[in-house]
């Protein structure tokens, strides 16, 4: 769907039409659009934003199984598409609604992305598999994963898993009043929470209601070589330049004076 300038640079950072609707999670009350980003605890946070909705509307929603906290059918969050372009075009320019969105530092990222999606026959594997022209029973090592990733940005962006995060969270294009980092994800999620639900807040931690979510990367990421670690950080150094941004501008909420940021 066509929309204006903004619109259609927005949804050039992802694969397609689907993806940036998928991608994009719009407060129904029209109080704030979080940009989903993969692998930094996305299941939490989209979790814990659809439970708070629903205990501040006294409306009822349970989740069973990890497929029904991504299925956006099921949930209160609204896609672009929803509100329509025009609505949320404007709601992109109000100043009024908190934008704002998650990042993990780019190596861990691309490990964790590895263990999780990369390692079994996922969609993801098999969308890498055919872009590089091998049968669907290719399993890559990492260090071949990430061969794919620093040659060509048209297989680094094809996945929201391992696509650029200043183009998934779409900051390279819409500046954000808060992004929370990975490390500290319980506190900034916390922070967010309860900025926009206060006493309702409920954070929905799926590492310990789903075990099964969780990824083996710590023992990859602490033996990757160095110069492969120097390599992907380069072909990923927008992500590292927004990464070490929003860890900076964590100090004074570390110190417990943050707060919500004007949009530049």
């Amino acid at each position: 769907m066509p929309g204006g300038h903004m619109i259609d640079a927005l949804q050039a950072n992802f694969a397609n039409y689907s993806d940036f609707n998928y991608s994009i999670h719009i407060d129904p009350d029209r109080r704030f659009i979080y940009f989903n980003n993969p692998k930094c605890a996305c299941t939490t946070i989209k979790a814990s934003l659809n439970l708070s909705f629903a205990r501040s509307h006294g409306k009822q929603l349970r989740y069973n199984d990890l497929g029904e906290i991504h299925d956006r059918g099921r949930n209160f969050m609204l896609a672009p598409h929803q509100i329509g372009i025009p609505d949320f075009e404007r709601l992109l320019k109000n100043e009024e609604v908190l934008r704002f969105s998650f990042i993990r530092e780019p190596v861990s990222r691309l490990v964790s992305a590895y263990e999780n999606k990369v390692r079994w026959l996922s969609p993801s594997r098999r969308l890498l598999a055919r872009r590089t022209g091998h049968d669907d029973d290719w399993v890559p090592t990492f260090e071949e994963f990430a061969a794919c990733l620093m040659e060509s940005s048209g297989l680094r962006d094809c996945d929201e898993h391992w696509r650029l995060q200043v183009k998934q969270t779409c900051s390279n294009i819409v500046s954000h009043h808060f992004t929370g980092i990975f490390d500290q994800v319980e506190s900034d999620l916390a922070h967010v929470l309860s900025r926009l639900f206060q006493t309702d807040a409920v954070i929905f931690d799926v590492r310990k209601h789903f075990r099964g979510n969780q990824s083996a990367s710590n023992q990859r990421l602490d033996t990757l070589h160095p110069d492969l670690r120097a390599r992907l950080a380069d072909a990923y150094r927008e992500d590292v330049v927004a990464y070490r941004n929003a860890t900076a501008a964590r100090t004074g909420y570390s110190a417990g004076q943050h707060t919500f940021t004007s949009a530049r």
